[in-house]
């Protein structure tokens, strides 16, 4: 090497290496090296993804950010940016459906493209957007794997929200396709956000077929009162739709994952989670892939990484609790009583149900927490008098030959029952 310029543009170090070899004498090559300490901020790493070319470098940053957003981005809750966001995101997941390149096939539970496109509706999980979004996009599908009769034809779909989870899911079982918003993020005002398209399932299988990959973009406004337009939407970059997790990275099944991948994966298995009606008695073969969180590349967390566990423990989706407990217990962690309660009263899964109350009994059986005497009256009250045996946030009274559950709820002692 004789010689070597260095300049720094948006984060992006950029070195130019003047190579000796007579083969290459005099020829400049081009390293892209993403420079952490110049990208502490969301404006910043987006700054520096935009003229990227696809690559390692960009997929390593790209997971940075989204790592970012998800931790440490506030939720947006404003419906009409929402609506806003939400219009260009399915708006570019559908032109890059209609792209000419050949990642997508054309029919299929695999294959959303031609079903999407020419099926007229996207039926919205409730909660993300407002009841009022409405949105029609026009695409014009390109490309060798497409049905003739289609290709070069314009083709309209209209995105809008189901009215309830009920009507969703009545939908996606075995009539249409279905999306999934994920809480969209910001921070630095770059928003994030994140759509999971879901295939119908079919009259001998009903339940819908999450779709890989999932989408995210990114989106940027110069100052909150003016409108967000697309920082940075990449298409999806395996060979297969199906063969990665999401349109982010190009890392598949056969490639080791980082941990800030594997943190992604665990977020998009949870948002999987989310969409699985809670009245479920048992799961279908999908439910019960994604309800175990596992990935292309297996558990995205293990023994020594279930703290990634915690703040699902507390989610508001009783499903997202109800996996992130089992997937606890299954590494060898431990869960409090409390958690264990939350399944039997929010939970219909037969077999979760079943598990969580004998592990309850068996952590009942060993504890002996200390009750003031207005507790043990006011239990005295609901349940009569028998045996208890408390854990510092359930007990459980047995009188009569009834056994009934009780959890500290904010006015007192709340009876453990399904809702």
């Amino acid at each position: 090497m004789r010689g070597m310029k260095r300049s720094l543009h948006a984060g992006i170090v950029v070195f130019l290496l003047l190579t000796a070899a007579p083969a290459f004498a005099g020829k400049v090559k081009f390293i892209e090296v993403v420079d952490p300490n110049a990208l502490s901020s969301p404006r910043a790493m987006l700054a520096a993804l935009e003229p990227m070319k696809p690559g390692p470098a960009r997929d390593a940053l790209m997971l940075q950010l989204d790592t970012k957003l998800r931790e440490k981005g506030a939720p947006l809750d404003d419906p009409e940016q929402l609506d806003a966001l939400a219009g260009l995101m399915f708006q570019r997941i559908l032109e890059d459906m209609a792209a000419p390149g050949e990642v997508w096939t054309w029919e299929g539970d695999d294959a959303p493209r031609g079903d999407v496109l020419i099926r007229e509706k996207l039926l919205l999980f409730p909660g993300r957007v407002s009841s009022e979004f409405k949105k029609d996009i026009t695409v014009t599908p390109k490309g060798k794997r497409i049905d003739r009769s289609y290709a070069d034809t314009a083709c309209k779909v209209t995105v809008q929200p189901a009215k309830s989870e009920p009507e969703w899911n009545g939908w996606v079982e075995t009539k249409g396709w279905g999306a999934a918003m994920h809480e969209v993020k910001w921070m630095d005002d770059v928003a994030r956000v994140a759509v999971t398209v879901t295939a119908p399932g079919k009259a001998g299988m009903p339940g819908p077929k999450h779709q890989r990959p999932a989408w995210i973009g990114y989106f940027k406004r110069p100052k909150k009162s003016e409108p967000w337009t697309v920082g940075l939407f990449a298409p999806t970059q395996a060979k297969e739709q199906k063969a990665a997790e999401a349109n982010v990275s190009s890392l598949d099944a056969k490639v080791q994952a980082t941990e800030q991948h594997k943190k992604l994966v665990l977020a998009l298995r949870m948002e999987d989670v989310r969409m699985i009606p809670p009245t479920r008695t048992a799961l279908t073969p999908h439910e019960a892939n994604w309800f175990s969180l596992k990935g292309l590349t297996g558990s995205p967390v293990d023994a020594k990484t279930q703290g990634w566990l915690e703040p699902y423990r507390a989610d508001v989706s009783p499903m997202v609790r109800a996996a992130a407990v089992v997937k606890l217990l299954e590494l060898g962690g431990k869960a409090k009583g409390g958690e264990l309660a939350d399944i039997l009263v929010n939970v219909r899964l037969t077999q979760v149900v079943a598990d969580a109350q004998a592990l309850l009994d068996a952590m009942l059986d060993a504890g002996d927490a200390a009750l003031t005497d207005e507790q043990k009256g006011s239990l005295a009250q609901l349940a009569g008098a028998g045996e208890v045996r408390s854990l510092p946030d359930v007990v459980r009274v047995k009188s009569q030959g009834k056994v009934t559950y009780f959890r500290k709820a904010p006015y007192g002692w709340e009876e453990v029952k399904r809702k």
